[in-house]
């Protein structure tokens, strides 16, 4: 199996979020995906491409973008009540390992 190619140029932004808080910045900045014709969950390329993302795509994108930085690529699916959406995080370690 070969590894993944991230030689397009979309890429290129997140190489540059070298910090966590960086890849916030940056997913702030994004406009949301409102879905208004249809739902989507797009790949973090397609996400960079359209510039705009939900929470789950926006998830997917920090996630890449923490992982090419060399975290591991976690999100956490957060249900608050039954009547509202998920909710989703990449997650990162900071500091010492436990």
């Amino acid at each position: 199996m070969s590894s993944p190619s991230f030689d397009v140029p979309e890429f290129n932004v997140l190489r540059a979020l070298d910090r966590p808080r960086k890849v916030q910045d940056f997913l702030d900045r994004l406009p949301i995906n409102k879905e208004t014709t249809r739902e989507t969950c797009t790949s973090p390329l397609v996400t960079l491409r359209r510039n705009k993302a939900h929470c789950m795509e926006g998830a997917l994108v920090a996630a890449l973008a923490l992982w090419m930085q060399g975290h591991k690529p976690l999100i956490l699916d957060l249900r608050t009540t039954s009547d509202d959406v998920d909710h989703l995080v990449a997650l990162f370690r900071s500091g010492r390992s436990i």
